[in-house]
């Protein structure tokens, strides 16, 4: 609530894809600037990804955890180190 009135309106379309609230004039900006990519659900597919490596947070730091980091024998480190890696692609494309 604290942040102004675009990005209020933005930030649920980065991270969950609700453009509800966009105003028509930051949409056909976005889409002038051809942008418009950046509200499809980003912040979900960002969230499958990376649970798809770890696993259920829950369980992210306990021995029997889940996901591709412990089937590929990844430590810990190592997963944080990828996470990070994979985020910092994803943010790229």
């Amino acid at each position: 609530e604290g942040l102004p009135a675009d990005a209020r309106a933005l930030l649920p379309g980065l991270v969950v894809g609700d453009t509800s609230r966009i105003p028509p004039d930051l949409q056909d900006a976005f889409k002038a600037t051809d942008l418009s990519h950046l509200t499809a659900v980003s912040g979900s597919n960002l969230t499958i990804v990376l649970v798809l490596l770890i696993g259920p947070p829950g369980l992210a730091l306990r021995a029997e955890r889940r996901g591709l980091a412990p089937r590929l024998r990844l430590s810990l480190r190592s997963t944080a180190l990828l996470g990070g890696a994979l985020t910092l692609a994803f943010v790229v494309v």
